[in-house]
């Protein structure tokens, strides 16, 4: 039976829950950062401290590890056709750390590595032309492309103004340009921007002020909507609500956290898990609607509850 829950103000949530949310992994492991295919017939997450990329089908497959390569459950993107993951990987030598950005087959785990290891971050990393490129903007905000055929070639004018990402960079947001050296700086909140995610028409975006609340903008930064205090936001399909985290912590470790949703105008807020003993983190909606994925901190185990 369906379970409606009431949001603030006595308004209707923002969507029903429907049963009992339910593990798609074992007990005794540990995983977490669950990240939908585009068809919504898999789950990719990551094990333990972000290392290594594990994938389970859905419903009811077995967990299979594509990787086991440090930090490459950070940051996992999915092709469009579901076939690759795009991610970033690490290895330590005299303590130092390098990274490169790679991809991993989604059924057989073959690496195709796409960057050398340099230190310092890899920098954002997108799928770009529908799947058959990858747009990588360094951590000197210049654009490369890389072909999944061939020999890496550099981004063009015409690549670029068909492919400018949206993303954050300390406080500032920003867009990529049309020409190879371009940024555009969006005006936005003011505050040291985290976690953003653009709606996936590209309309708006969502992002976390570090010690401050959850926003809602147009790309463009207009129209501001404070959700209040909030992390890690992540949009449905829809791109008319999001779902993140509200965690209470120490200062040292994380002593509550649950689920909400909420609709981007800012009502039908929803506690989504209220749970007692569990840590619900990285909410992560399948590309349906119907289903919403996440951690379980203390349990280590993913789970996914229905709702519409």
């Amino acid at each position: 039976m369906a379970l409606l829950w009431s949001g603030l103000y006595g308004q209707t949530g923002a969507v029903t829950i429907i049963g009992e949310p339910f593990a798609v992994t074992p007990e005794g492991e540990s995983y977490s950062a669950p990240v939908w295919s585009p068809t919504g017939g898999a789950i990719a997450f990551a094990g333990p401290q972000y290392a290594g990329i594990h994938v389970v089908d859905f419903p009811g497959g077995e967990v299979v590890q594509l990787t086991g390569e440090a930090a490459a459950g950070h940051g996992m993107a999915w092709s469009p056709d579901g076939a690759m993951i795009l991610t970033s990987i690490s290895r330590f030598e005299d303590r130092r750390r390098y990274n490169a950005v790679a991809l991993f087959d989604a059924l057989t785990g073959d690496k195709i590595q796409i960057t050398q290891f340099a230190t310092g971050p890899t920098g954002a990393a997108f799928w770009a032309d529908k799947g058959q490129s990858i747009q990588i903007i360094d951590r000197h905000n210049q654009p490369h492309r890389f072909s999944l055929i061939g020999e890496p070639i550099e981004a063009t004018t015409k690549f670029l103004a068909a492919n400018r990402q949206v993303y954050s960079r300390g406080m500032e947001i920003v867009r990529s340009g049309s020409e190879p050296d371009e940024r555009e700086v969006v005006p936005a909140v003011e505050g040291r921007k985290l976690n953003l995610a653009v709606s996936p028409d590209g309309a708006r975006m969502a992002f976390e002020i570090v010690g401050g609340h959850l926003w809602v903008t147009d790309i463009n930064g207009s129209n501001p909507v404070d959700l209040g205090y909030g992390n890690r936001p992540a949009w449905n399909p829809a791109g008319d609500k999001l779902a993140f985290i509200i965690t209470e912590d120490d200062g040292h470790q994380i002593l509550a956290s649950d689920i909400y949703v909420i609709n981007i105008d800012g009502t039908g807020q929803i506690n989504l898990t209220e749970s007692g003993d569990a840590l619900e983190m990285n909410p992560a909606w399948s590309p349906d609607g119907r289903y919403i994925a996440y951690d379980d901190l203390n349990s280590g185990r993913i789970f996914v509850q229905e709702v519409r």
